[in-house]
């Protein structure tokens, strides 16, 4: 048994849930406005593992590692961007016309924007998932959380 793979799943699952509670945000700019607004509100951070093909968002990866370590904030990496978007483009709040634009910024989306995800942790009135409290759990035993695994996300 892969425990990358099954936290993988277990992952996946967190953040399904996490997205029809509306706790998650997409996007290096939209999670760094929150990151430095509410930063006791986010539960964990997810960046995807990139070949790094731009200069800059290897340095905004960077900067956020520094600051999700410099302020106890959970970060895992995954396997891909692209999984990441297919788990998470088709969500209600996070409105796709059919041309590709998000109909509330008129942006055109891209694989940036799931280049960083960022989960806020439930609100008083919501339950935490059991996914949710494994994915904590996993994070907690990492021996070295600044060398983190790549967690390989099911399709």
């Amino acid at each position: 048994m892969n425990p990358s793979r099954d936290i993988g799943a277990v992952l996946r699952k967190a953040l399904v849930c996490a997205k029809h509670q509306g706790r998650v945000t997409c996007g290096l700019h939209s999670s760094s406005k929150l990151l430095e607004v509410e930063p006791d509100a986010v539960m964990l951070v997810i960046l995807p593992h990139s070949c790094f093909k731009e200069v800059t968002l290897h340095i905004h990866y960077t900067l956020i590692e520094a600051f999700c370590w410099e302020n106890d904030i959970r970060l895992l990496k995954v396997d891909s961007a692209q999984k990441l978007a297919k788990l998470l483009h088709d969500w209600p709040n996070y409105a796709i016309d059919q041309n590709g634009l998000n109909s509330e910024r008129r942006e055109k989306v891209t694989e940036h924007d799931f280049s960083c995800i960022l989960v806020r942790y439930a609100r008083a009135w919501e339950n935490s998932s059991k996914e949710d409290e494994a994915v904590i759990e996993y994070y907690k035993g990492m021996e070295n959380p600044y060398h983190q695994p790549i967690i390989e996300l099911p399709v």
